[in-house]
């Protein structure tokens, strides 16, 4: 299919630069033909005889004119034979030209094709396996008589698979909707450490549970901004809940909000075993975890493609600094109000 289109783009492209170029060499001769003719030899000895061409020459006689239209005639043909030289040497240029601009023109779109198949292989993928698990304990179940306390669990288990389901269509609606307006026509003035101070509260429960401390360094000032206050505490959520993921017990995470560079900064320390290096350019794509921690954590591998998404909409940035051993600082920065 693609190797059709751009065959196809090629023959439009090679079709537009040939009529181009034809219709110019084509447009240019002719201009010439009818310039080089009697009101040329006018117009010379109008300005001879005027001294506009130097000093007055002497009056034309026959023998000059003839002279001129055989120069002008000898020009023209020396214009017609450059003029098919150069379409001769473009019947074999343009098309090269058009194959190649043909492949730069479709390239972005080949590679969203490609990741928009991956993107929704992958979410069938992880849409398959709660459903599975739901499915599975639900066949058993019915298999035979089962006691009421196997019937809780069951429900327990079943209940847990449709939360992480509502958690990934949640997170892929957000993805879907990145290009969306609605996102900024609900941006308003706010401090950023709003958002953040919310997030934080959120996941008290899990700081506790996984015996985290979290420390947070407001600034003296407050530092305003314009976003969406929801989509904020979602990234801030999301960077906190990476951390917590990835923090060994009796650790701290450190929340550090500041106006770095006149923009509104916010960083997410923990002190975690750092991302490889092969993996740090990897780290914001869509379902993506690293080898090294597939075993530890359960998740789908979207809550930092999410928050690079969400910084995205509020024309903003999401970076990343690791090393290994020394743990991971993920800083999103926004333009201040």
């Amino acid at each position: 299919m693609f190797k059709r289109s751009v065959i196809k783009l090629t023959i439009l492209y090679s079709f537009l630069f040939f009529l181009l170029f034809w219709t110019f060499s084509l447009g240019l001769y002719f201009y010439l033909d009818r310039s080089f003719g009697k009101n040329y030899i006018a117009n010379v000895k109008e300005r001879a005889q005027n001294g506009n061409l130097g000093k007055p020459l002497r009056p034309f006689i026959e023998e000059d004119e003839t002279l001129i239209l055989k120069a002008t005639e000898v020009t023209l043909e020396n214009i017609r034979e450059a003029l098919l030289i150069i379409n001769s040497i473009l019947l074999f240029f343009i098309p090269v030209a058009s194959f190649i601009l043909a492949k730069q023109t479709l390239s972005p779109i080949l590679t969203m094709l490609e990741k928009q198949n991956q993107f929704v292989s992958d979410a069938s993928h992880e849409l398959r396996t709660p459903l599975t698990i739901a499915a599975s304990e639900i066949e058993v179940a019915l298999q035979q008589k089962r006691s009421i306390p196997y019937h809780e669990k069951t429900l327990r288990t079943i209940n847990g698979e449709i939360a992480r389901l509502a958690t990934l269509v949640r997170n892929l609606l957000i993805l879907a909707q990145h290009d969306d307006t609605a996102f900024r026509t609900t941006m308003q003035e706010l401090d950023i450490a709003d958002p953040v101070g919310r997030a934080v509260a959120s996941r008290r429960f899990f700081f506790k549970k996984n015996n985290i401390s979290c420390k947070v360094k407001y600034p003296p000032e407050s530092i305003t901004m314009k976003g969406n206050s929801s989509l904020l505490e979602q990234l801030f959520t999301n960077l906190i809940d990476n951390a917590i993921k990835y923090s060994p017990s009796n650790t701290a995470i450190t929340i550090t909000i500041k106006n770095k560079n006149k923009q509104a900064s916010v960083s997410v320390k923990d002190m975690g075993k750092g991302i490889p290096k092969e993996d740090q350019e990897r780290i914001f794509d869509r379902f993506y975890r690293s080898n090294s921690s597939r075993w530890q954590t359960r998740g789908y591998g979207l809550g930092l493609s999410i928050a690079k998404t969400i910084a995205e909409i509020h024309n903003g940035n999401l970076t990343l600094h690791s090393a290994i051993g020394k743990g991971s600082t993920f800083t999103a920065s926004f333009p201040l109000l």
